[in-house]
């Protein structure tokens, strides 16, 4: 039943690009591969023209509830097949969407869900590998805690039936290292795969200047959510810098749960305005800009494993400042990264220190491409998802 013409592979939905880029690497090694999509994404994250479009970010609206209408009239490869949905969330339009699904799904082998396509796959009884990137944290599993929630679900009929979807899965493929033990712990069947990260993309270039009254400057791209991602302990570290290097330069991205926090404890330090921006999430293409004008990128703090931001970071020769727990990423990958490792705010201050020295932070930023290049290379994702699909669908 295996081989590229005659197996065809859907990866459904697209929260923060993952099915995207797979689906894009899929397609560049001639395998028969879609992307399924909304034609109502709830952010923009999940648009495929946000990582690989031209679009300005006015084009996008609000990134959190984006004119999706508007976007979806511009042009986009024929392999991204998009999936229309109601407005109204009721049991009719959930009837409609299941009806929608069952047709575009019945015409694949295979289907890798992301976040929520499981449980749809599970109900229309397709063959299925849920593709996990942080979700179970949330799911009810009896024992699911990790630092720093004493306990952190979600009771809804959505997220059981996403938990009954793990556990009914041939195979789970999850990228972030921090939840291995919750998957051990339910005693669900994984393999761990890492983040596509297309570093022809993602590479060194010139800065353009835009922050050129300032050095050294620091980029935060992560959300504001203190307890997930430590954003508090970047702002209260930098406020002890800012006063060692009132050149120096924090930019952080406009958005998340503790938003409002953050700027009334940058007012209660009183670090100068001069000295922190916040700037509106962006459309990858500039992303990768600013990761470029950054000397230093920061990311988060706490859980001990990245999400997309520290691998683009690296792809483009940055140090990265951010918290990883050492035991689990070395059982991932079987190597351990050049990030400059980092979790209290005295950790944090004595890395942006260390950042002072420019040709510290090249061998730093050489070494990250490097790692990157070898850990997160697109091939080797897709590689694992054929292993994967292979061993599903022989047993099927």
């Amino acid at each position: 039943m295996w081989g590229q013409h005659l197996t065809y592979i859907l990866n459904a939905f697209n929260m923060a690009q993952d099915a995207y880029n797979v689906t894009k690497a899929m397609r560049a090694r001639g395998i028969r591969a879609d992307l399924l999509i909304t034609s109502k994404e709830r952010s923009a994250f999940s648009m495929p023209l946000w990582e690989d479009g031209d679009l300005s970010r006015k084009a996008f609206g609000d990134p959190m509830n984006p004119n999706n209408e508007a976007v979806n009239k511009y042009s986009m490869p024929d392999w991204i097949k998009i999936v229309r949905v109601r407005s109204d969330f009721t049991m009719l339009s959930a009837a409609d969407l299941l009806a929608k699904l069952l047709f575009i799904f019945r015409r694949y082998n295979i289907i890798f869900a992301h976040v929520p396509g499981s449980m749809y796959a599970m109900l229309l009884r397709c063959n299925y590998v849920p593709y996990d990137a942080g979700l179970i944290r949330y799911l009810p599993f009896s024992e699911n805690r990790l630092p720093p929630y004493r306990q952190r679900t979600y009771v809804s009929i959505a997220y059981e039936m996403l938990k009954k979807s793990y556990e009914n899965a041939p195979m789970i493929l999850f990228t972030n290292p921090d939840t291995l033990r919750i998957f051990k712990e339910a005693k669900l069947r994984v393999r761990f795969v890492p983040f596509a990260i297309p570093c022809d993309k993602y590479s060194p270039k010139p800065k353009k200047g835009l922050f050129k009254e300032h050095y050294p400057v620091f980029f935060m791209p992560s959300r504001h959510h203190w307890r997930e991602k430590g954003t508090d302990r970047v702002i209260n570290a930098f406020s002890r810098f800012a006063k060692r290097d009132r050149t120096s330069l924090l930019v952080m991205v406009d958005w998340g749960t503790n938003i409002t926090e953050s700027k009334e404890l940058v007012r209660k330090l009183a670090i100068p305005s001069r000295n922190i921006r916040f700037v509106q999430p962006m459309p990858k293409k500039d992303l990768i800009d600013m990761y470029n004008e950054a000397d230093v990128v920061l990311d988060q703090f706490t859980l001990g494993s990245w999400g997309t931001a520290t691998p683009e970071a690296m792809a483009c020769e940055k140090p990265v400042i951010m918290y990883y727990d050492a035991k689990v990423i070395n059982e991932c990958f079987g190597s351990l990264p050049p990030i400059l490792n980092a979790r209290t705010t005295d950790e944090i201050y004595q890395r942006m220190i260390e950042c002072r020295d420019p040709e510290a932070r090249r061998k730093v930023g050489v070494a990250s491409r490097t790692w990157v290049k070898r850990t997160h290379d697109p091939s080797l994702v897709v590689d694992i998802h054929i292993a994967t699909a292979k061993e599903v669908l022989q047993k099927n």
